[in-house]
């Protein structure tokens, strides 16, 4: 990280489409979040404001939750 920093590159250390947070309803599972332990260990519910969020803007502009949260 320091690198990226000294090198004026960017970077999320933060992954929650990789753990699919927000590619998917609060409360839904997927067989991931069901098998993988490092998955549950993300869930919160403090990260449903955000998920929710996410699902009404999807809602509204009739897209996939995963295309928001890229965006």
């Amino acid at each position: 990280m320091a690198m990226c920093g000294d090198m004026g590159v960017g970077l999320v250390p933060y992954s929650p489409n990789g753990k699919g947070r927000l590619a998917r309803p609060a409360g839904e599972q997927s067989t991931r979040s069901r098998t993988d332990h490092v998955v549950q260990s993300f869930d919160s519910p403090h990260h449903e404001p955000v998920i929710n969020a996410v699902q009404q803007v999807t809602e509204a502009r009739g897209v996939g939750m995963a295309q928001v949260a890229l965006s």
